[in-house]
């Protein structure tokens, strides 16, 4: 497989990771208001879904990643260690994806745009490998 065709699967996978990232914000959002979104309730366990299986291929990636090194990975900004993310657990962080009470939605909402942040990053990455520097 060439290395485009890989840059532009990578890309459009972040891109599907970041679409149930704002779906389940905006759901998360709704019930902090108080109020119901049950027209996207396919759309919203469609979204967890996506997140769960991607937290866990991530946790087997971290998990392989200390059991080779216990250094720094390279091209890393060691200012994500200050985010939600690498505070949690994997299983803290899958149980706020069906969270319900506001103390967890705040926290999933926050965990969800450190979550994003990350992607965005990779993403623009990708944008650059398939099109150059514009």
């Amino acid at each position: 497989m060439s290395n485009e065709w890989l840059v532009a699967e990578s890309f459009e996978r972040l891109h599907e990771l970041i679409s149930a990232i704002n779906t389940l914000s905006i759901h998360a959002k709704f019930r902090l208001a108080g109020r119901a979104d049950d027209r996207r309730e396919a759309s919203v366990n469609q979204a967890r879904d996506r997140l769960k299986a991607f937290l866990e291929s991530l946790e087997m990636v971290v998990g392989r990643a200390d059991q080779e090194d216990k250094g720094a990975f390279l091209g890393t900004d060691p200012r994500m260690g200050e985010l939600g993310l690498f505070r949690s657990s994997f299983d803290d962080l899958r149980a706020l994806l069906t969270a319900t009470e506001p103390q967890d939605l705040q926290r999933l909402i926050q965990f969800l745009r450190d979550l994003r942040a990350i992607l965005e990053v990779n993403s623009h990455s990708d944008v650059v490998g398939m099109l150059g520097e514009i």
